[in-house]
């Protein structure tokens, strides 16, 4: 866990302790760094004749409250929510003003995440991140990464002697409605690790679904492991939190790599999201 976590360091994740997130959750129920939040969706502007404006208070506090979707209809309608909003952003009303005159209310889209350039958003990842279960218990993933506030990875990281398996079965059991699914209702994907095996899935993934990574930019994977680890030698673990966490990577996967399909939330495999590359590629006369 602490090697994943100085590589991520290294990758441009800033490193939040335990006592930290928690007091920026609030409580123990609340998964979002609000915060982070606020202040990415503050810095964004509208632009109307020609002039830019600031999004209001008002349309900032509406677009976090609906991030929040209610988990009533179950994990899957929640995600799905979720997930239009992370990649389509929200729609909000603002009323305009020109030197007195009023101009009407105006709709105007603020977005969650900047795909388009990673280095726009804050990065963060924390551990041990207790989350508070209906019946006042905690479940507790061992390592938590966000995205302006946002959990969007959630990884189960077990030792060498331990079987990946149970790292997967802890994710799916802490998926169940009497766990905390208010934590995977936000995340996109979901690893289980040891040092020499790594396998992913996404929100409601069930165990046999679960599939390891296998990357074909051999040589950008080495050259983001050799520039983020703290020692020479890489292992597996290293190897896919290149491919997979990588923050324009990660975006990427995020963005065009998730589907709704016959009300199963997928994630592409490393097979399909390369064929894609290599057509686009194609296409493009790359």
């Amino acid at each position: 866990q602490d090697r994943m976590i100085k590589m991520l360091i290294g990758m441009g994740y800033e490193y939040v302790s335990r006592s930290e997130a928690e007091e920026k959750r609030g409580n123990l129920s609340n998964v979002v760094f609000e915060d982070e939040l606020r202040t990415f969706l503050n810095a964004q502007r509208y632009t109307f004749r020609g002039k830019e404006y600031n999004f209001s208070a008002e349309s900032v506090t509406r677009a976090i409250r609906e991030l929040d979707a209610s988990l009533l209809q179950g994990l899957l309608m929640a995600s799905k929510d979720i997930y239009n909003h992370l990649t389509g952003g929200i729609s909000v009303e603002e009323k305009l003003f020109l030197e007195g005159d009023n101009l009407g209310t105006h709709s105007f889209d603020l977005k969650y995440i900047d795909f388009a350039h990673a280095e726009n958003n804050k990065w963060q990842v924390t551990e041990e991140f207790s989350v508070e279960r209906s019946n006042g218990s905690f479940a507790r993933p061992d390592i938590v990464l966000l995205c302006n506030g946002i959990p969007l990875v959630v990884i189960e990281n077990k030792k060498t002697s331990v079987d990946v398996k149970e790292g997967v079965l802890q994710h799916v059991r802490n998926m169940m409605p009497e766990y905390i699914p208010q934590l995977f209702k936000y995340t996109q994907l979901v690893l289980a690790v040891n040092p020499n095996k790594v396998v992913y899935g996404t929100s409601g993934t069930t165990a046999d679904y679960f599939v390891e990574w296998r990357e074909q930019e051999v040589a950008w994977q080495e050259s983001v492991c050799r520039k983020s680890l703290p020692d020479e030698h890489i292992i597996e673990q290293d190897r896919v939190t290149a491919s997979l966490l990588e923050h324009n990577r990660l975006l990427e996967i995020v963005e065009s790599f998730i589907l709704y399909d016959n009300n199963i939330k997928k994630v592409a495999r490393h097979q399909q999201y390369f064929a894609v590359k290599h057509a686009m590629a194609r296409i493009k006369g790359e």
